[in-house]
């Protein structure tokens, strides 16, 4: 039986309750005003967690700005060490998939970053940005494969390009991940993330 004490400290937390109607025996009878409004906050505390996608946006963008510093650190200390920019040429009309398919093609820039071995003098200057694990810089936040354009960056610099969330750097010919210098999908080009903007 409720005292008129613990009454009133209920009405206070669950709501107005009036003292003339019976009063309800067992717990979910004296307590279902305050059940109701907890389920509704619950519900509704859930669907805000789970609408917090940008957090996990910005994780990937901020994941892949680091291997894209990584990488170009890496073909920083290459240029040092040789004096020229690694030249890994990226054409996606070609029939060679080495030159068409942005995984390849980063992969090449990697195996020419890392040198002949661990005693020639580009693996020895590259290795403190691309560690014991190089290929875990050439993908994105996504999983998609980067890509390095030698000249494509502001001022003709090196540029490395995540194709973002679609997956499609919107360059060339087509926007399937393949890219030239030239623009053409303006519309997948806009959530690609470049080192240049960074």
């Amino acid at each position: 039986m409720i005292g008129w004490g613990r009454a009133s400290r209920m009405a206070i937390f669950c709501g107005e309750m009036n003292m003339d109607e019976p009063r309800q025996t067992g717990w979910l009878g004296r307590n279902w005003g305050c059940l109701v409004p907890g389920g509704l906050l619950a519900v509704v505390a859930f669907f805000v967690a789970i609408s917090e996608y940008p957090p996990l946006e910005d994780g990937r963008k901020k994941d892949t700005i680091v291997k894209q510093k990584m990488l170009l650190a890496a073909v920083d200390a290459y240029r040092k060490t040789t004096g020229n920019l690694p030249d890994v040429p990226s054409d996606p009309d070609s029939s060679d998939p080495n030159r068409s398919d942005p995984a390849r093609q980063v992969a090449r820039l990697v195996a020419r970053l890392r040198g002949a071995g661990p005693d020639d003098p580009v693996c020895k200057a590259t290795r403190p940005f691309l560690g014991d694990d190089p290929e875990r810089c050439t993908r994105d936040g996504y999983g998609n494969a980067m890509l390095y354009l030698k000249d494509g960056g502001m001022g003709g610099k090196p540029v490395i390009i995540s194709a973002g969330a679609d997956g499609k750097f919107g360059y060339g010919g087509r926007t399937d991940g393949a890219t030239t210098n030239a623009p053409v999908d303006k519309q997948a080009q806009k959530d690609n993330i470049r080192s240049d903007m960074n």
